[in-house]
């Protein structure tokens, strides 16, 4: 029971630090993308689509130069 807890502690601390970002439905996908085929997965699954994780990651960073005032 306390490890359930623990986890849906952790996952509500996660879910209020997105919210507060306020992003896009854009930005979400592309952060599920690299979430998904990004660092931590299992090298074999990494491997297969480190390509989808590449453009995800550019293309998420492209998308967020081009708002105004972004640094």
């Amino acid at each position: 029971v306390k490890e359930v807890t623990a986890s849906i502690c952790k996952i509500h601390e996660y879910v209020q630090a997105l919210a507060k970002l306020n992003i896009d439905e854009k930005e979400f996908a592309y952060l599920r993308a690299i979430a998904l085929f990004g660092a931590g997965v299992y090298s074999s699954l990494l491997d297969r689509h480190q390509m989808e994780y590449e453009c995800a990651l550019k293309t998420l960073a492209n998308f967020a130069c081009s708002y105004p005032g972004f640094p």
